[in-house]
């Protein structure tokens, strides 16, 4: 049950669009294929598997967003700019703006039970219709018109009884979900044989994935529940999905859409996205390659195009906890990774999941003469270790973190926080790790990249917070200056690679009795994905 004061605060309307964006995984696009057929032109004629999906091309187009509120209403339409040809680019958004017309003016769905769950005489307390873009990759388009809806609903005698203004006792509420995917070459829609490859029989194939996924999460049973497939619940055998099935795309992957329009399924009057990634089609996806073509621009940009990896897979099945208390520090110890990771790199992250004995020994030797009541006022000290491995493209990356802290207290010595990390990248097909010049091409030189990224992580994560915020212009100067960029440049620990960019690790920053991470993130772009050697 939802509470209406909430709902009418300007908050939900963010968390109505993260609630959109969490039925999907994010967007851009880019693919190659091991022998691609000949032909292949970019104007969605025959694709033969297996295709290879390395990498995604992002469109080089700009969403144009129109939005209106009331203390009832949010509206959000989109339109796009950024193609050479107008006419295309004006037929896509003549169909975006007739879609959100659509949504807007809608009546409630015909879910099972509506008209007894939100019956004549309910009170409409929000409506809100959000148009966004969740897939723009490989000249296509992919958009999601998401409406919700909510009212205050009478009770058995009739009544709509009032809490406090604006917060209502019973309410229900119901979303739908309907999408627009666009080859952007002629501004025509996508229909779901375009998605896969032609020689592929894709409604047998995605029946058997979403029955396999039924079958796994029994979600005929009571009391089931299933996060994957946001608690859509079988009520009658599941028939497999149509031609006109509601889809979107995005860089991960393929998401079908359950709502009333899906009688098998109910959905407690929620549109449900249920995603399935590129790489459980097996190399039959050919929505990455059917309508690009490297030697064709459609764009008016003339910026060099931007490139992502795919995330992984591999499902994370290795957990290890571990607590113990060591003297008066408590002790937490975390590992997560994947049992598909070759042996090398689980034996690293293993390796990695060891306690620094010598650090505990310091935070135990710190509080050796504190008193028991300052120990009962403060706490005791606090060590942390995390482990995590996890994988974009053909390459899987290892974090290690630690935290140490002791309790403050202004009248004494022990306050602040030490951390640090490393990184560590290995390639997926032979276990090998690699380094800075693995992934540059030879005649590059990132240095300039990574030290201003270097340079603007001092200043957001150091300057900005706790005793960087104490220092005088002088030390600011130095931690900013030159020779300590270039220090932290040459000491660069490790690197790790997601699908859109990469982190860097490097010593923390030291002052007085505390330390700080530098939080280094590099999109590819600002290297120029033509300088790199991951795709």
């Amino acid at each position: 049950m939802l509470d209406c004061k909430w709902i009418k605060t300007k908050k939900l309307r963010l968390i109505l669009l993260l609630m959109a964006a969490l039925v999907m995984m994010p967007s851009m696009g880019g693919c190659s294929n091991e022998e691609p057929s000949s032909d292949v032109n970019g104007n969605g004629q025959g694709i033969k598997s297996p295709v290879e999906i390395k990498y995604l091309v992002e469109n080089p187009i700009s969403e144009v967003p129109v939005e209106e509120q009331t203390d009832q209403t949010y509206y959000r339409s989109v339109s796009i700019t950024g193609l050479k040809d107008k006419a295309v680019e004006q037929q896509i958004n003549d169909r975006l703006a007739e879609s959100f017309e659509k949504a807007k003016s809608s009546e409630m769905p015909p879910y099972r039970g509506i008209k007894r769950l939100i019956p004549e005489g309910s009170k409409l307390m929000w409506d809100n219709v959000s148009m966004n873009i969740y897939g723009s990759f490989n000249n296509v388009l992919s958009v999601m018109v998401n409406k919700y809806a909510a009212y205050a609903v009478p009770d058995a005698n009739g009544t709509i009884i009032e809490l406090n203004p604006g917060e209502y006792r019973d309410v229900q509420s119901y979303s739908t979900m309907d999408c627009l995917n666009f080859d952007l070459n002629t501004g025509e829609e996508l229909r779901l044989e375009d998605v896969f490859t032609d020689d592929t029989n894709h409604p047998e194939m995605i029946n058997k994935i979403i029955g396999e996924k039924l079958l796994k999460s029994q979600a005929s049973e009571e009391g089931y529940f299933d996060m994957e497939l946001y608690n859509l619940k079988q009520v009658m055998p599941f028939t497999g999905v149509v031609e006109d099935q509601t889809f979107f795309l995005n860089n991960f992957g393929f998401s079908m859409v359950f709502d009333y329009r899906t009688p098998e399924f109910e959905t407690n009057m929620q549109a449900i996205a249920v995603f399935i990634p590129w790489t459980e089609f097996s190399g039959k996806a050919a929505v990455t390659e059917r309508f690009y073509n490297d030697s064709e621009d459609l764009y008016i940009s003339e910026e060099p195009l931007v490139k992502t990896l795919l995330p992984g897979i591999e499902k994370i099945d290795r957990q290890e906890q571990n607590f113990e208390k060591i003297g008066k520090v408590n002790a937490y110890s975390t590992a997560s990774y994947s049992s598909a990771f070759p042996d090398t790199v689980q034996s690293k992250i293993l390796e990695l999941y060891t306690r620094d004995e010598k650090e505990i020994e310091r935070l135990n030797a710190a509080l050796a003469d504190a008193s028991s009541e300052y120990i009962d006022q403060n706490g005791e000290a606090y060590y942390e270790l995390r482990v995590s491995g996890y994988s974009a493209g053909r390459f899987i990356s290892v974090a290690k973190e630690v935290y140490a802290a002791l309790p403050a207290l202004p009248s004494q010595d022990f306050s602040g926080m030490r951390q640090w990390r490393e990184y560590h990248c290995y390639d997926k097909n032979n276990g090998e790790e690699l380094f800075f010049n693995d992934i540059f091409k030879k005649d590059y030189d990132p240095s300039a990249v990574i030290k201003k990224a270097i340079k603007t992580s001092i200043q957001n994560d150091v300057l900005s917070y706790g005793a960087g915020q104490k220092l005088s212009s002088e030390q600011k100067d130095g931690l900013l200056g030159d020779e300590n960029i270039d220090m932290l440049y040459n000491s660069i620990q490790g690197f790790s690679l997601y699908t859109s960019g990469m982190d860097l690790s490097v010593p923390a920053i030291e002052i007085g009795d505390s330390s700080y991470l530098l939080m280094i993130s590099i999109p590819y772009k600002d290297f120029g994905c033509d300088n790199l050697l991951i795709y």
